[in-house]
């Protein structure tokens, strides 16, 4: 039997959301079609995005032609499978803290979660139209149990992890928009408002009233917020770079080479159980995006510090801590032609000396090689020896300290 048009698409959504989703959070966070076994394999949602055991659930409603319906008939259907939609979003989360389920992920394998692993920080419903906001009934739930529940068209909930990129960052948003009165979170549509007022507050809906006000106000003050988002979108570059080392850590062979000594190849995991990578992600990917800025904007300065030398061989670094992660310290370094192995030497001894220096337990350090890829350490639970405290005050004695405000929207704007 052939899949109607209708499944096709939706199977296609599903993909694309994955695919689109997995740009600013990883791929490694996101599980599509995750699976529990009641006598048969069942479905438990379209989507998971999961980080350090605490996750959202995504459902999506797909329409087969959504140019097929307007006006009262398409009010009709967004409201039907918006229901739907809601009845498995509370199915998941039952099956969830009942059940063990599993994810067979494009990466990572066969991935289990068993009962109640999963902390359930928010249940969104995904319908598909491209009309204006479509009100739902008084009697859709805003909660089930203690999981908020929120309604989004799929283009609309696309662009909001497009804009926000981390899973904290869109967390938050989440949380300040589910305390919103219930008219206006029970509407398929019309995000941007929402998401105006969030950049024109600056991470915040204090001056939310309703949709409707919330809706003049972003046309009254549509210079501002146009300004906020150019800005935010210019330093959002930054980011970036780290988002792409983040990614790179999953390419990052388990076989350390021929030539790399045994002191460093012991770092380097065999590939049935790699575990450290996934590590480094997850301290990579729980940075706020103002974090995840200020990070890239470092690592871009040692880089082109790199560019300018004009020696034939060099290795800079700098180190940066972040206040969402008080006790860790990053150290971001980039060599040229220089052996691998001297490189890594390098970063650990490097990395070792500022945690000592810094006073912080955990740690990473990255560093870029001719532009060929990234060398990364990771430590934790650290504490120093005598030659550490030595080294400290080597190579971070004298380097300068920063302090640097950040936020969602940046103060020059």
């Amino acid at each position: 039997m052939k899949p109607t048009i209708a499944k096709r698409r939706t199977n296609w959504a599903e993909e694309f959301a994955e695919h689109f989703t997995s740009r600013p959070l990883v791929h490694e966070c996101v599980f599509r079609s995750a699976k529990y076994l009641d006598r048969t394999e069942k479905e438990v949602c379209d989507l998971l995005l999961v980080l350090r055991n605490r996750s959202v659930i995504l459902q999506m409603k797909c329409q087969e032609d959504p140019q097929s319906r307007s006006g009262e008939k398409l009010d009709r259907w967004v409201v039907k499978h918006a229901a739907e939609a809601l009845a498995q979003v509370r199915g998941a989360a039952k099956t969830m803290s009942e059940r063990e389920i599993w994810c067979e992920h494009p990466r990572r394998g066969r991935v289990d979660f068993q009962r109640g692993q999963l902390t359930l920080l928010h249940g969104i419903v995904l319908v598909e139209h491209f009309s204006q906001r479509i009100a739902l009934p008084g009697t859709f739930a805003l909660d089930e149990g203690l999981l908020p529940i929120s309604y989004f068209t799929t283009n609309d909930f696309l662009n909001i992890i497009e804009q926000l990129r981390a899973f904290p960052e869109i967390v938050r948003y989440l949380d300040k928009r589910h305390q919103l009165p219930g008219e206006s979170l029970r509407g398929v549509g019309g995000e941007k408002v929402f998401f105006q007022q969030y950049i024109l507050g600056n991470a915040s809906f204090e001056a939310w009233t309703n949709y409707s006000e919330a809706e003049q106000r972003s046309e009254e003050h549509w210079s501002k917020i146009q300004a906020a988002l150019e800005a935010k979108a210019s330093a959002d570059r930054d980011a970036s770079l780290i988002e792409y080392v983040s990614d790179q850590l999953s390419q990052r062979g388990p076989d350390p080479g021929p030539d790399l000594p045994a002191a460093l190849a012991v770092h380097f995991e065999p590939s049935e159980r790699r575990r450290g990578y996934l590590k480094m992600q997850e301290h990579l990917c729980d940075l706020p995006l103002s974090d995840r800025r200020a990070l890239g904007a470092h690592f871009i300065r040692v880089l082109e510090k790199l560019d300018r030398t004009e020696k034939e061989s060099h290795f800079g670094y700098a180190a940066v801590w972040a206040d969402s992660k008080p006790g860790f310290v990053f150290v971001f370094a980039a060599s040229r032609r220089i052996d691998r192995a001297e490189v890594l030497k390098r970063i650990w001894v490097l990395l070792r000396a500022a945690l000592t220096h810094y006073g912080k337990a955990d740690g990473m350090a990255i560093s870029d090689r001719d532009g060929a890829g990234f060398e990364v350490a990771l430590i934790e639970g650290f504490v120093p020896e005598q030659i550490d405290r030595e080294l400290a005050q080597e190579f971070f004695g004298r380097l300068k300290t920063f302090d640097l405000a950040t936020s969602l929207v940046p103060n020059k704007h």
